[in-house]
């Protein structure tokens, strides 16, 4: 009877277990689906499709490459 009982206490705590772990689980999955929603919101707002999304990447890194350059010559005019 004893090992019975300690059967039933061992299958609670795996169920419970499992579902800490599904709980956690659903909740990655929530924020994982967000935080796609997120991102496929700003992609569309700049115009980033499947097919432009190189070009668009590398007509950033051109104007952040730009803009670092631009400071760069700024800083280098201020004497000091």
């Amino acid at each position: 009877m004893n090992d019975r009982l300690q059967e039933i206490k061992d299958l609670q705590t795996k169920r419970d277990a499992a579902q800490t772990a599904l709980t956690q689980a659903q909740t990655r999955r929530e924020s994982l689906v967000e935080r796609r929603d997120e991102v496929e919101s700003k992609m569309t707002a700049m115009g980033v499709t499947p097919d432009n999304a190189d070009e668009k990447l590398s007509q950033l890194i051109e104007k952040r490459d730009r803009l670092i350059e631009e400071a760069r010559t700024e800083l280098a005019s201020i004497e000091p």
